[in-house]
Order: C-alpha cells, then structure tokens, then sequence
C-alpha cells in the first residue's frame, strides 16, 4: 500500500510537470507570470568592459527561472551568454552583465521563459550609442 501511494505522488508530480509547456512560444502566455508583456535593452561600451542592461516585464510577478540570451548578431544560432535571473517577487526582472570582448561591436538579445519568449522571433539588436530601452515583447 505505501509502495503504490509513492508511485500514485510521482506519477502525479510528473503529470504536473509536463502539464506546463516545455517550449518558449510566441505571442501572450499563460500563465500570466510567465508572459512577458514589455521589456528592452541597453549597450554601454563606456565602461570596461562594456555592459549590458535588460529588462523584462511580465502580466503578472514573475515565477520560475527567466533566461537572457545574448548573440552576437541576429543570424548567430548559439548564444555566447546564457544568464539565468530568478524572480524576487516584482513583475519585473532586470539583467546587468559585462560583455568580455564586445566593446564597439553589436549584440542581440532574447528574453525566454518556459512558455514565452520576447522577442516573438530572431532577437533584439542593441548596440553602443542607440537609444536606451529598445522595446520588445
């Protein structure tokens, strides 16, 4: 008896974890935590080394891990950073990373989650002396 209610708890944990979608996709999310509804990004190649500002905004506060993407331009298939952020309990998560080895050049971001992802396809190009705050969503 206690052996099948363990498995009845494992078969049920595993249920739920694949009841939440594994793959970022386009468009609103659901759940509302999980949809980034704004964000942007900005390039300083005025400090050494250069850094780079991004935020992300979601429907509601954010929950499970988000991931920042960066490449080094719009046709790169793999990112050369991969920063992680967990929510502290704000609709809103913010990344400041050094980009070693970028300091006149272009980068292009992707905000994702395990359901959305901004922006909706290829990425955000930033680059030093655009505007702050390049919106996506």
């Amino acid at each position: 008896m206690k052996r099948l209610i363990i498995l009845a708890l494992a078969a049920l944990g595993c249920a739920a974890v694949f009841a939440f979608p594994a793959g970022a996709v386009e468009g609103d999310a659901s759940p509302a935590c999980a949809d980034i509804v704004a964000g942007g990004a900005a390039y300083d190649n005025t400090t050494t080394p250069s850094t780079l500002n991004v935020f992300a905004e979601y429907g509601a506060r954010a929950c499970g891990p988000q991931t920042l993407l960066v490449f080094d331009d719009s046709t790169s298939s793999t990112p050369f950073l991969v920063v992680i952020q967990h929510p502290d309990g704000s609709n809103r998560i913010e990344w400041s990373v050094s980009l070693t080895g970028h300091d006149d050049g272009l980068v292009c971001v992707v905000v994702q989650d395990r359901v959305d992802r901004a922006p909706d396809s290829s990425c955000v190009e930033v680059a030093p002396g655009l505007p702050p705050g390049l919106p996506f969503n």
